[in-house]
């Protein structure tokens, strides 16, 4: 979801001027809120010869654009059994995607007692995000919107409006779990803890402190430059400006204690903690080497247990697929092999009141069948059902309905999400740009499929 998005816009416009535009679009139109096909509680899948009768149930067909939970029944009498509920996605779907996660949100909000939402961010973009939630600051909001894809920024602003509609006690907190990998939204939550301008600097950290006050609304400009504007670049790095104020932040803390008072153990786990932990996972990643993923998911678990001890409320995130499977993975989508996951180790964890009490939902799209290589003969039992729904449409599956598919997916997943929206978003259609014009490593690297830029 994060992702440089001036730059990648640039990639887009080229893409049009060489005429690439109709090879990676989808189409655009949608239906919301139509009336579905029916279901039947059980089935087999018979022969490839012989089609037994398949129908879609209109109590089983979320419904992405309205305020009722229609399609939600095969949760209703389950959602008291689990504290912890994640859903896993491809990445590159990003309007279906944002629509899912916030229906997830609210539905889960009213029936589970889900007061708490984990995402795939690093913990400054969480910071931003409930700064945004509990002030609707405009400018702040123009800057989440320049992290994420269009179709999230817009969701956000939903949930703000949800948010504003509840009592205290029932307001949502959101958390980013995952590394910091892309570095803009680092700089613009340390420029948001920093205290007001009246508050004296002490001469040690002065130079620092003026820095991110820069560099905050610096990142902002550049990233927020309309594209008829003629485009110079970033003259100065983000990476190398909070490089030198990490230095000086480790042999300077008191000061630092002193200026940012209350704020301070917010700002040492961004600039301190987390950016130890971003600099570990960076050398792993430039290596090649295979910790590289064993340490994030690590990474990722144990900041979500730190959350868990400090917040009261159930839990819900959605993470790519890879993250959410129950069981060790002996490959997936993202060739990560023997593997345990996010959910697994959340599943597995010592805390008592976990154990047993996570539910994931693997979302599974018309065009992305992929999970992974071990799986790939399970790709055409999904056919009957998309061919029996309604275009555009999402369905809650029971996997204990069907043999086959409790066979190939009861260890990793509770239900299944069938999503066969044609609309892709913005992630899909820059993703078979670059798939297109083999610009996978220019002079910047778009990872697409983490939804991050990690670079400048």
């Amino acid at each position: 979801m994060i992702i440089y998005k001036s730059i990648v816009f640039k990639t887009f416009n080229l893409a049009v001027c060489l005429g690439l535009l109709s090879q990676v679009c989808f189409s655009q139109s949608e239906t919301s809120g139509a009336t579905k096909q029916s279901i039947s509680p059980t089935r087999s899948l018979g022969s490839s010869s012989e089609r037994d009768p398949i129908t879609v149930s209109s109590q089983d067909t979320l419904h992405l654009y309205d305020s009722f939970f229609v399609g939600f029944s095969l949760l209703d009498s389950t959602v008291s059994d689990y504290q912890v509920f994640i859903t896993g996605e491809n990445h590159s779907f990003t309007a279906s995607n944002a629509r899912i996660w916030l229906k997830m949100i609210k539905y889960l909000h009213a029936h589970a007692g889900v007061r708490n939402i984990m995402f795939e961010y690093g913990n400054s973009y969480g910071v931003l995000v409930n700064e945004y939630l509990k002030t609707g600051d405009t400018l702040l909001y123009n800057s989440l919107s320049n992290f994420t894809y269009t179709e999230y920024s817009e969701v956000i602003k939903e949930l703000k409006d949800f948010n504003d509609s509840l009592p205290i006690r029932d307001k949502l907190y959101f958390t980013g779990i995952d590394l910091d990998r892309g570095v803009y939204p680092i700089a613009k939550a340390l420029n948001q803890l920093l205290p007001d301008d009246e508050i004296e600097v002490p001469d040690s950290i002065a130079i620092h402190i003026a820095s991110i006050k820069s560099l905050a609304p610096y990142d902002d400009f550049k990233l927020d430059q309309d594209e008829n504007v003629n485009y110079n670049g970033f003259q100065f790095k983000t990476s190398s400006t909070l490089e030198l104020i990490h230095k000086n932040f480790k042999r300077r803390k008191e000061d630092y204690s002193q200026y940012l008072g209350e704020d301070y153990t917010a700002f040492e786990q961004i600039i301190l903690t987390e950016y130890n932990a971003r600099q570990r996972w960076q050398a792993l990643q430039t290596a090649g080497a295979i910790q590289e993923y064993h340490f994030r998911e690590q990474y990722m678990y144990q900041r979500f247990m730190e959350e868990y001890q400090t917040q009261d409320g159930n839990w819900f995130g959605q993470f790519g697929r890879c993250h959410t499977t129950q069981d060790i993975q002996k490959d997936n989508s993202c060739e990560w092999f023997t593997f345990s996951s996010l959910a697994d180790r959340i599943e597995g964890s010592n805390e008592e009141e976990l154990r047993n009490n996570v539910c994931t939902i693997g979302i599974v799209y018309d065009e992305d069948r992929n999970f992974g290589p071990s799986k790939n003969e399970t790709k055409n039992i999904f056919n009957k059902y998309f061919e029996d729904m309604e275009s555009n449409s999402v369905v809650l599956l029971d996997l204990k309905m069907d043999t086959a598919l409790d066979q190939s997916f009861s260890e990793d997943f509770n239900l299944l999400l069938l999503n066969n929206y044609k609309e892709g978003g913005e992630a899909l259609i820059i993703t078979r740009i670059i798939k297109t014009e083999n610009l996978i490593r220019p002079i910047l690297y778009i990872m697409v499929c983490t939804h991050q830029i990690l670079v400048l």
